[in-house]
Order: C-alpha cells, then structure tokens, then sequence
C-alpha cells in the first residue's frame, strides 16, 4: 500500500488526485497539511496496489471514502481481457526479431510499408526499414522476406490463441 489523496467533485464523489502545486487559487497547495488541504475537499487516502499484465488483464479502479475516519481508500480489480484483446495486444507488442547481431522488436507492417519495400527492391538490392522514431536497419530482400514469413507466422499463432486452436 501507498500513500496518495483523493478529492471530493462537485456531484459528492470521489476520484484519485495527485498533489498539485497550485489548487483554487491556493499557491503551495502541496506544502499545506492534510487539515488545511481537507478545507478544500482533499483527503489522505491509501492506494492498494495490485501488480498485473497489461497484455493479458486489465484493472478497475474503485474509490471510496469513509466519513468517520475522513480517509480514502482506493483499491483495482485485476480482470482478465477477452481473447479478442489479448490477440490485439500480442499483436501490437509484437516480436523480437535478430538481424546482424541485434535484437529488434517487429510490429505490424502496414500495406504501404509492404509496396514501398517492394518498389524499392526492383531499383536497389537493399532497402532501410524503419522500426522505431530514430532506428533505421538496412535489410536485403531475403532478410525482408524471412521477418514477414516470421510476422505473419506469429499473428497466425496469435489468431490461434484466441481460437484456442494448437
């Protein structure tokens, strides 16, 4: 469990806040106690954390506030995701692939990457591919050729997954 605040809205309810600077026109807002800050509607509260995987799970968050002891309690229920999500995700985490030694994480190749790539080829023996915001990797045709042949393998297993097929 954790530490963290709570503020009340102005329909009566709760919801999880962070510690600000500046709240109502009150400047230090983070350096008032907890008396002064519960002035403004915000409450010490204690946050049970609960670890899960994203690919496979997702979490609701509750929040609740008990009047007597003038606490909030927030608390996340881990709920596995429909086999349809899991494939999505699997799919968007994609898969390592190994190339000159190193190791690159493939996602999804869109169609236009696709054409481009092979418009490239017929003018050059090699193409760069792009796999991140600042990672270029120059690829041969048949190196090009092995990581779709390795992509469209793991979506296939990821659609097998979700059909609960072997």
């Amino acid at each position: 469990m954790r530490q963290g605040y709570i503020r009340r809205l102005k329909d009566g309810s709760f919801e999880e806040a962070r510690l600000v600077s500046k709240y109502n026109g009150v400047h230090g807002f983070h350096k008032l106690t907890d008396e002064q800050r519960k002035e403004h509607g915000w409450y010490p509260a204690f946050i049970s954390d609960e670890e899960y995987d994203p690919l496979t799970e997702y979490q609701i968050k509750k929040v609740a506030f008990d009047e007597e002891t003038e606490q909030g309690v927030i608390t996340f229920k881990t709920l596995p995701l429909s086999k349809k999500e899991v494939r999505k995700n699997k799919i968007r985490e994609g898969f390592p692939f190994l190339l000159h030694g190193k190791t690159y994480q493939i996602r999804e190749v869109d169609d236009t990457l696709d054409r481009l790539a092979i418009h490239q080829f017929r003018a050059f023996s090699t193409i760069l591919i792009k796999f991140d915001e600042s990672t270029f990797v120059e690829m041969t045709k048949s190196e090009y050729t092995i990581m779709l042949q390795m992509m469209a393998s793991f979506i296939q297993e990821c659609y097998n997954d979700e059909a609960g097929l072997e």
